[in-house]
């Protein structure tokens, strides 16, 4: 035998390594790139992945490290346009103001992260858009109105002081499981009293009817 043919094992081998290298190498099926900010530690939170996208910017899921907690993080996604970051910060300042209310989100922190502003809330498993789809024949009379008695409870405390939501709809109604009790969230588009630079001029901010 020439011994520079090859045996019938090694051909066996060496057709089996080639068929494992051509099913490495095969197309890899679509997959959406990672966000850059998923794994990320800002102090003593840990971002582990996105709860959703907003007007002004993308929430977070994170842990806080130190306390053993779940929290939500809010990231400003337009940090060169001034007037939103602006409306960011006094979103902050909106939920720091009335966050001793128990029917409204508290928020934990502020800060900013490479260029772009941040604040940490409390965490809320769940919300009034999400249990509309869990019970599509409705909920029980009993627990849709404590929902909305403790909505009701949660927006006047803020109209006393002076500040409108101006966004209030089933995705910003956070609901904690099992107990239904109510944090109302995402005061974006808040007003104060009579101030008038609470938006941004000529856009139109509040959420679109989904309706046909």
């Amino acid at each position: 035998m020439d011994p520079k043919e090859p045996t019938q094992s090694s051909r066996d081998a060496e057709t089996h390594i080639t068929d494992d290298t051509v099913a490495a190498s095969g197309p890899l099926p679509d997959v959406e790139p990672e966000d850059p900010l998923i794994g990320v530690v800002l102090g003593n939170y840990r971002i582990t992945g996105i709860l959703g996208v907003g007007g002004f910017g993308s929430v977070y899921k994170a842990i806080d490290e130190a306390l053993g907690r779940s929290v939500a993080i809010k990231f400003l996604r337009n940090t060169v346009d001034g007037a939103a970051r602006t409306l960011f910060q006094r979103e902050a300042k909106v939920i720091a103001t009335l966050s001793k209310h128990p029917g409204i989100v508290d928020i934990h922190h502020w800060g900013e992260h490479r260029g772009q502003f941040y604040f940490a809330l409390e965490m809320v498993e769940g919300n009034a858009e999400q249990l509309i789809e869990e019970n599509p024949d409705g909920l029980p009379v009993r627990d849709a109105l404590s929902i909305t008695a403790q909505c009701a409870d949660a927006l006047h405390e803020a109209h006393t002081q002076g500040i409108l939501h101006r966004d209030v709809k089933p995705a910003n109604i956070l609901i904690e499981r099992g107990t239904l009790t109510v944090k109302v969230a995402d005061f974006g588009l808040a007003k104060f009293g009579e101030a008038t630079d609470f938006t941004l001029d000529g856009l139109i901010l509040q959420a679109p009817s989904t309706g046909g």
